[in-house]
């Protein structure tokens, strides 16, 4: 899975993903993005128009991915775990 979900979030951006990436395992649905379900063009610009249309939760969710960015995937954590799989 790619890590761009993780860095969007580092730089305090609301994510979004289908429900087919790996990386939908980084979204708290609703906290700091949405996962809309794959190959549904319906799900995808409701996620979106709940994004656009809703000022102040976007900013909260910014504000959320932010923090969670920090607290979950920050570089001292991501070390140990990238050590833990070589290691182990």
């Amino acid at each position: 899975a790619a890590y761009s979900i993780v860095e969007a979030m580092a730089n305090g951006l609301a994510v979004i993903c289908s429900s087919q990436n790996g990386t939908q395992s980084y979204i708290q649905e609703g906290e700091n993005g949405y996962i809309f379900k794959a190959k549904s063009l319906a799900d995808l610009t409701q996620k979106l128009e709940l994004l656009l249309l809703d000022k102040k939760k976007l900013f909260e969710m910014q504000k959320n991915a932010l923090s969670l960015a920090t607290i979950k995937h920050d570089l001292s954590g991501f070390c140990e775990k990238v050590d833990d799989m070589i290691l182990n």
